[in-house]
Formats: C-alpha cells, sequence, structure tokens
C-alpha cells in the first residue's frame, strides 16, 4: 500500500452513480501535510465525500472521515495507499480513543469489495467468501446474524453471531484475528460493505461506492470521491 504523492496537474475521471447528497471536498489534499479528519456521520441519507491519498501503514492513519461514533467507539474512513480502508478506534483504560488492530478493544469491524455495480443502491448484502482446497464458503452478514453456505449448499443461520464470525480467538497469541479486511482495493464503481460494532446499537453497517477518482498525468492515483450511507443488508436464509 505504499505510495509516492505525486505534484503537478492531475486528471479527473468520473464514473457513473447516484444523485450528489451534501457534496463534500474534505481535506487539504497536501503532499506534507495529511488531510484534515472531519466528522460526516452515516445516516440513511447519502452523503458524498472526497478521500485524499494518504500514509504508509495501517497504523500511520487516522482516518479522513468519521462515519460513525458513539461513546466508547469511533470508526473512520479513508484512502490508505490505494485502498479505500476503515480504520477503528475504541475507548481504553484512560477514557481515550486507541487505534489497534486486533478488535481487542471491542471496535470490531471489516469491509467486503462486492466488485462493479451501477450504484449505491445496488449494494444489498455484505457478502464474504473463501476458496479452501476445492470449495467456496460464503457468508451473507447482517444486522441480527449471519447465513452460512459451502459450495452454494445452505448450511444454516447463525442469530447474533456476526461479530463471531468476524473475530476468531487465538490462544497461543492471546489476541483477535479478523476474518474480514481493514481496506480493500478503491476500484471505479465497486460497491463495499462495511460492518462494525457499535456500544448500544449492536452490528451496524454502511454501504460505500465509488463514484469518480482523480489520477496525476503520470497515473498516480491522488483521491477518491465515494458515497455512504447506511443499510440493512438482506441475509438469505435457505
Amino acid at each position: 500500500m505504499m505510495f509516492v504523492m505525486m505534484l503537478g496537474s492531475a486528471v479527473v475521471f468520473t464514473s457513473c452513480g447516484g444523485d450528489d447528497d451534501d457534496d463534500y471536498n474534505g481535506g487539504s489534499g497536501s503532499s506534507s501535510e495529511p488531510p484534515k479528519v472531519s466528522t460526516i456521520l452515516a445516516t440513511n441519507k447519502v452523503q458524498t465525500v472526497k478521500l485524499h491519498k494518504i500514509g504508509y501503514k495501517w497504523k500511520d492513519s487516522k482516518g479522513e472521515v468519521i462515519f460513525y461514533k458513539d461513546y466508547k467507539y469511533q470508526y473512520t474512513l479513508c484512502l490508505l495507499g490505494n485502498s479505500l480502508t476503515v480504520v477503528p478506534y475504541g475507548l481504553n483504560s484512560k477514557g481515550k480513543m486507541e487505534q489497534v488492530d486486533d478488535g481487542s478493544n471491542g471496535a470490531v469491524t471489516g469491509i467486503v469489495d462486492l466488485g462493479k455495480l451501477n450504484g449505491i443502491n445496488e449494494i444489498k448484502n455484505c457478502l464474504s467468501w473463501d476458496e479452501i482446497q476445492g470449495h467456496t464458503y460464503y457468508s451473507y452478514l447482517g444486522i441480527n446474524g449471519y447465513s452460512h453456505f459451502t459450495d452454494n449448499s445452505f448450511e444454516g443461520y447463525y442469530e447474533g453471531e456476526t461479530l463471531n464470525f468476524l473475530r476468531v480467538w487465538d490462544d497461543r497469541y492471546n489476541r483477535y484475528w479478523h476474518r474480514l479486511s481493514y481496506g480493500k482495493t478503491a476500484l471505479p464503481n465497486h460497491g463495499y460493505a462495511i460492518v462494525f460494532n457499535t456500544f448500544e446499537d449492536g452490528v451496524k453497517f454502511i454501504r460505500v461506492y465509488e463514484k469518480s477518482y482523480t489520477q496525476q498525468n503520470d497515473g498516480e492515483l491522488t483521491d477518491i470521491t465515494v458515497e455512504y450511507q447506511l443499510f440493512d443488508p438482506i441475509v438469505p436464509k435457505e
């Protein structure tokens, strides 16, 4: 995810997407300073933001846009290298929001890429899949639980187990390891789903759609414009 921020004129590529709501071009865009962190909370209304390319490592990034915040947890969105990335924070013993990479403070999250779509409204689910020893495993994540399929055969619905799916306890290292990534490659017209834990309202989801991007003349990606909103994913139960 390394990158070099290049100076010079830029070329903007705009893709098809939904109508803009509260178009926002946050951040400084400077190559010497990280973009300013802004709070634009996800709601049922579509928010539109521009994310500027920042950071070399996940730990270096504070995120650019805070899309959710409560007493105990905070989640931010950013363009880290060439990846659309979610950065989780949890309240530590000193009363400060702390960024960790293992979910041990309860700030459990993950992002999936749902492929190329025509707009944010086409993002209907949060689908994770793995191919292991010739078999394909699918999991549809939802607010109240998740469904599991093996080679398209329904295996069962697990009520209230979404967070247990997201994290796997590793006794050797005494920490949580996530099944879903914090970042996925940012691609034009692709739809993404982000799942995250909250303090009082349980599991929540936002859907994200990359509607446009900017490149320097040498092809270096500099920023992306995305839409996002809260949504309740469809979870098939048979």
